[in-house]
């Protein structure tokens, strides 16, 4: 399925084949993860010309996946905005506890 290629015209080749045959991956290391993206879609998109009867649910199983990759992405991304947050008020508890912050968010007394 993967067949690694090394040179100077690797890009060239891989536009030439990639039309043709998108099963092919060439690794360079600079554009790798670059490449290998743009193969998958052109993989993707050969299979659903070559089983058109499937295309739909595969469209639809790409969607999917796209919204489950975009979700998991955001709950990371707010998952480091709430980290950063208590890490900034901890900050601003410790340095300055006078301060009209700390006393409107006071910290629950412990058991």
């Amino acid at each position: 399925m993967k067949r690694l290629q090394n040179g100077k015209n690797c890009i060239e080749k891989w536009k030439e084949e990639a039309t043709y045959n998108c099963s092919t991956l060439i690794i360079i290391p600079d554009t790798k993860k670059e490449i290998n993206l743009k193969t998958a879609k052109l993989h993707s998109e050969m299979e659903g010309r070559r089983k058109k009867t499937n295309w739909n649910s595969e469209k639809e199983r790409t969607e999917e996946e796209r919204k489950q990759k975009k979700e998991a992405t955001e709950n990371v991304i707010r998952k480091e905005i709430v980290k950063k947050n208590e890490k900034r008020k901890m900050n601003m508890l410790i340095n300055n506890p006078d301060s009209s912050f700390c006393q409107n968010n006071k910290p629950l007394p412990r058991e």
